[in-house]
């Protein structure tokens, strides 16, 4: 009965915790789970389809731009604008990231702007590779592999628990 006791308790404080935890917090957790997700989703594509390894990299290089900016984008708006974030949402919908958007916070922080050139800049590379060879060899071979799958779904399971936990704004 102790040991029932004690592991409620725990169970308990770690439920406690984890509805006390930022929202930064909270959405730095996600941004790591979508740059991991990146990192080994490309090396896989690689592994399998190593003549698109240019631009697999350049997609990954992309995202992860994308995905930085708009990590930036969330603090911002947390210390700035807390009228302009749905915490509630889930974490994909916490902010409208618009143009109107990135303005103002690339006014408020030069390190929000350089975020944002830095994503034009990667994004505007025009790469010699084949795009729909890539995107038809991705979906024909790599997308229906188990590894794969098996990152997807890990990712999701990541996403989902991170989606179902409270923050607190601070």
């Amino acid at each position: 009965m102790q040991k029932l006791l004690i592991l409620f308790l725990a169970t308990l404080s770690f439920e406690i915790i984890a509805a006390e935890q930022s929202c930064m917090s909270k959405y730095s957790a996600y941004a790591d789970a979508q740059l991991l997700w990146q990192n080994e989703s490309t090396a896989l594509i690689v592994e399998t389809i190593p003549k698109h390894r240019s631009l697999a990299n350049y997609y990954r290089d992309v995202q992860i731009a994308a995905i930085e900016r708009r990590r930036l984008a969330v603090k911002l708006t947390l210390q700035h604008y807390t009228d302009k974030i749905n915490t509630d949402a889930k974490l994909n919908n916490w902010i409208n990231y618009s143009p109107e958007l990135e303005t103002e916070l690339s006014e408020k922080s030069s390190d929000f702007k350089a975020a944002v050139d830095a994503y034009e800049k990667i994004k505007n590379i025009h790469p010699s590779e084949n795009g729909d060879e890539f995107r038809k060899a991705f979906r024909g071979i790599v997308n229906h592999t188990k590894e794969f799958q098996f990152l997807l779904s890990e990712f999701n399971k990541k996403v989902k628990g991170l989606n179902d936990l409270k923050c607190k704004v601070t």
